[in-house]
């Protein structure tokens, strides 16, 4: 068994969705060869305590932990609050990041940068370590790849589970000096890291076009995913009555890029036409929302109709998913949205259920029309979506026998598939590494008189 260093700030307890994708790869990779020996920060801070536990994953695991020097949660959210009132009208998309975030310039996990180096240096000479995987965000991690593969000459792998530069979600300003550093620092990561992965071929895609010099075979893609242990077919064949209500459920962190204030509009103009909406439609809303989109959920049509239930552990998703009707997706018509698929898209192709995407054309709108299960709509067509949702309601049972399983697509998002993907790139790049070292030791041999 060959021996993998995977760096991640995201770790249980905490990490909420994004914890998932470096934990399933932890979980599968020694099928394909390879052990996993983890590297996470020892005292984060996060926005909650989760509460998750790995699911029996984390306890085989060799887990190493480094320290870290940053602000605590209570004052970073204290700060977007005091920028948020000085800047009304404004969100956290598009005002300017609080005097904390000038002054780190990276983001404010990069005081675990030199502890992890300190930590992960040693680690990999006593583990006999072949290759390094280092995940972000937080985007100041993949210094310690750059560092770390400098250090050790081992090949490493950065993993881009968003966009570092450009993206509207981080609030840089163009052409600003934080981003013309943040773009010099992504710079040099793709320039050090021997494969750069991202979630969608629009990243991909995006990152072959803006590093023209880099060969495009350096860059590849591993989608997010679903674990099929989560989903037995006894859940999935769960039907709801003929009687029910019919069920909306969405899974997910609301925030302006995926607002559903359209989709709520449609259910409020519904409700004015037809007060007897809330005897017919439940709408179920799991996840953190963002302060600036608290309002659309409290409008007065909505109440009986539309509830938001807060924070779901990861183990309690499937169910959830497999007992409701339809499954909400909801991407706003953003510069750059179109090159990110949401990440609970892939659990709801795993509990084939008819999914409503309310998104431009684009990654999310592709994978919908694709699964052959789905209705995509334009976010900002109101009318169109709610004409639909009406027809929904007069005979629910019309899209509950919409879906028709397919195995073979869902099959591609198996985290199982998935870790074989980084398991292949573990094997290309340590056989490749191995050839350049026999290769330099022959040039040496022969160089002796």
């Amino acid at each position: 068994m060959r021996t993998a260093l995977i760096v991640t700030y995201v770790w249980p307890p905490f990490g909420h969705a994004p914890v998932q994708r470096v934990l399933r790869f932890c979980k599968y990779l020694p099928e394909f060869g390879w052990n996993p020996v983890v590297l996470t920060v020892a005292n984060p801070t996060a926005q909650m305590r989760t509460g998750e536990t790995g699911e029996g994953i984390v306890e085989k695991l060799a887990v190493h932990r480094a320290l870290t020097i940053e602000p605590p949660y209570a004052l970073k959210a204290k700060a977007r609050e005091w920028l948020r009132r000085k800047q009304p009208g404004k969100t956290a998309a598009n005002a300017s990041p609080p005097l904390h975030a000038k002054v780190q310039i990276l983001d404010t996990h990069v005081g675990w940068v030199p502890f992890a180096i300190l930590r992960g240096w040693p680690l990999i000479k006593r583990k006999n370590i072949e290759t390094i995987f280092v995940t972000a965000p937080p985007f100041s991690s993949l210094l310690i790849g750059v560092a770390l593969a400098r250090l050790t000459r081992r090949p490493w792998v950065a993993d881009f589970r968003d966009e570092w530069c450009g993206f509207l979600s981080w609030g840089y300003e163009s052409g600003g000096g934080r981003n013309r550093f943040a773009e010099a620092l992504e710079s040099r990561v793709v320039h050090s890291a021997s494969k750069v992965v991202s979630v969608s071929d629009g990243i991909t895609d995006n990152f072959k076009t803006r590093y023209p010099q880099e060969p495009p075979s350096k860059f590849t893609t591993i989608r997010n995913g679903f674990d099929p242990a989560d989903f037995p077919d006894a859940l999935t064949r769960l039907r709801r009555r003929p009687a029910d209500k019919l069920r909306i459920t969405f899974l997910g962190t609301v925030v302006r890029l995926h607002t559903p204030r359209y989709f709520l509009q449609a259910v409020a103009d519904m409700a004015r036409r037809d007060p007897s909406l809330r005897t017919k439609l439940e709408v179920h809303f799991y996840g953190r929302v963002a302060n600036e989109e608290l309002p659309w959920f409290h409008q007065r049509e909505l109440e009986g109709i539309v509830e938001h239930r807060g924070y779901l552990a990861h183990h309690q998703c499937p169910r959830v998913l497999c007992e409701s009707d339809v499954l909400l997706v909801n991407v706003d018509d953003l510069p750059g949205a179109e090159r990110v698929p949401t990440t609970k898209i892939y659990e709801y192709f795993a509990a084939q259920r008819h999914i409503l995407a309310l998104a431009p054309d684009g990654e999310t709108a592709a994978l919908v029309r694709a699964s052959g299960h789905g209705t995509v709509i334009h976010p900002h067509r109101i009318e169109e979506i709610t004409q639909l949702l009406s027809r929904w309601v007069a005979n629910p049972q019309t899209v509950r026998d919409s879906v028709a399983p397919d195995p073979v697509f869902a099959a591609q998002f198996s985290r199982r598939h998935q870790a074989g993907q980084l398991a292949g790139l573990f094997d290309e790049l340590t056989t490749a590494a191995n050839r350049t070292c026999a290769a330099t030791t022959q040039t040496a041999i022969k160089e002796i008189p």
